[in-house]
This record gives structure tokens, sequence and C-alpha cells, in this order.
């Protein structure tokens, strides 16, 4: 597959203000898509932002500012997947797959630590401070939370990585919107963000600013948080995420962005629940 240099392919987005996180790449490899497939990503990701839009203009209007970013990743699963697949939207057996990012997407194997094909999601494999068949795990952006101790998001302490699914015919990719965590509650608790992956470490946490974004009912907000930018997880480099807590407290910390998939990956209804 042919490569392509990441400040390159993106160089139009990164003019307007779009930041990457590349992780200590330099490159993607990239398939050009049909104008078919293209306008098949626009449609998915149209339909979700469109949805936001009616919650939070202001996070709806940053999010189509990266629309261009989630077409051009499309290129990069083609080539990330060993197959020649066609992107579709809805998907169809045989075909990649693309979607708005839930739970199920992210947190795809019941048994992060035990799998061959490892992937670790920290804690949101914790909900409410309960142990693997809590209900909602797997299922839920709930992370139990406890104040000055690093929760991960992505990967853990112990030296685990968060990949994408690698089996065959199952493959995904994940893209995380520049500035697309989200938590929902009385007051933002986050103060800190450090993203590295296996082949780069060497930068230390970032402050994040929460912004009040939308009051919702009650006295509940909407608070996004700014982060190293665009984040693409897949499955042939691991990524570690931790963010520092000012409360103990269960927050829900949701992620906006995209999944590409290969068909079987998440094809019936059955697949979009995961069971521990």
């Amino acid at each position: 597959m042919p490569s392509t240099a990441i400040k390159t392919l993106f160089a139009n987005e990164i003019q307007a203000g779009v930041d990457f996180f590349a992780g200590g790449r330099d490159t993607f490899d990239f398939n050009p898509l049909t104008t078919e497939e293209e306008l098949a990503i626009a449609k998915a990701y149209r339909k979700n932002v469109n949805f936001v839009k009616d919650i939070s203009p202001n996070i709806a209007a940053q999010l189509m500012a990266q629309e261009n970013v989630m077409i051009k990743m499309g290129g990069v699963a083609k080539a990330l997947f060993p197959d020649d697949k066609t992107i579709k939207f809805p998907g169809e057996p045989g075909s990649i797959v693309v979607d708005f990012l839930t739970p199920q997407a992210l947190m795809w194997v019941k048994n992060p630590n035990g799998s061959t094909d490892q992937t670790n999601y920290g804690s949101y494999s914790d909900v409410a401070g309960a142990t693997t068949g809590a209900t909602g795990y797997m299922n839920s952006w709930d992370v139990s939370l406890t104040a000055g101790v690093p929760a991960y998001l992505l990967g853990n302490t112990a030296g685990g990585f968060y990949k994408s699914r690698s089996l065959q015919e199952n493959h995904s990719m994940v893209v995380l919107a520049k500035d697309g965590l989200i938590e929902v509650g009385t007051t933002p608790c986050l103060t800190h963000m450090s993203v590295t992956t296996e082949v780069q470490t060497k930068y230390s946490p970032n402050a994040i600013q929460p912004l009040i974004d939308l009051p919702l009912v009650g006295d509940q907000n909407i608070y996004q948080y700014n982060t190293p930018g665009v984040i693409t997880l897949t499955h042939n480099l691991g990524t570690r995420m931790a963010v520092m807590p000012r409360e103990t407290k269960t927050s829900r910390l949701q992620w906006l962005g995209v999944v590409f998939y290969e068909y079987d990956f998440m094809g019936t209804m059955a697949s979009t629940w995961r069971t521990p």
C-alpha cells in the first residue's frame, strides 16, 4: 500500500487548525477512496453530528470542521485492513462499515487482559467500582474515579496498551476527534491527560481545561476537554491514555469519533451488546 506522510495527507486540515496526535508515527498507508465511499463516510458522520447539534451547537461545529479528516481516515482503514473491501453505510456483508463511535465498538472483547487478540480499555472496565460482570460493563462510558489516582481510559498502569481488533474478518480502527472527550455531570473532575504509545513515551502530561458547553436537566452540564489532537487507534500500535481526577466519583466520560470495521465485527444486532 502507498505510504503517505501524515503532514502531507492532512495538510489542509492541519493548516485549518486541526491537530493530530501521531504517537511516533510519521506516515499512514493510504488507499484512495471512491466518491461513493466518501459519501458513505460523510453520511454516517453528518447523521450523528446533526444529532449532536441539537444538544450542543458548539461541539457539533468543531466536529464538522473535522469531517474531511474522518473521510480521509477511511482510506487509512482500507489500507490497514488486509482485504480489499468497499466502505459502506449502512454496512453490508463483505464491506467495511463506518459509523459513529459507541462503547461497544471501543470495548470489543470481554477479557482484555486474557485475550490473545489483546486490547485494554482501562478504567472503563470498572463500572462504579465493580468488577467484570457489573451492569453496563463494556456497554457504558461510565468510569469509576478516585481523586489523585490516575485513571486509564486506554491501557493500564501495569504496562497494557489499547489496540483495535486484528481478528480476520473482524478488523477495526477507531478515530477519536480532536477535543472529542466530553463529560456529563455536576462539575468537571479531570485536570491532566497523558497519551503515549508503544513507540513514544517522552511527553509530559497536558493540562486539560474543561469548558461548560450546555446546561442539561437539573444541575447537569456537558463539559468538553481539550485533547492532543485527532487520535487514531489501530491494531498495530498500542496506545495508553491516563487522566488525573480531582474528585472521587463515577463519571460519564464519552468519546466522540468514528469507527471503521469489517462487517463481522459488529454486523448483527446481537453483536452490538458486549457480554462479559
